[in-house]
């Protein structure tokens, strides 16, 4: 178990607040829902920067974690 405030909680459980929006504008991006993504309130060019920087990110962590062992 994890400790998470309402909002998290409610931005995974149901898609709600700007934490939700933000959730199910990624997973739009991850499905290639172009038009879902480009209905929402982030500028496409963000987005895709946003996610690559994201990406980047995990595999750096990933790859300290692994040496870390």
């Amino acid at each position: 178990k994890v400790p998470l405030n309402e909002e998290a909680t409610s931005a995974l459980l149901s898609r709600e607040g700007d934490l939700g929006r933000i959730l199910k504008t990624v997973e739009d991006y991850e499905r290639g829902d172009w038009t879902s993504v480009e209905h929402q309130d982030f500028a496409p060019e963000a987005v895709s920067r946003a996610y690559l920087d994201a990406i980047e990110w995990a595999d750096s962590t990933a790859s300290q974690l692994r040496r870390g062992r």
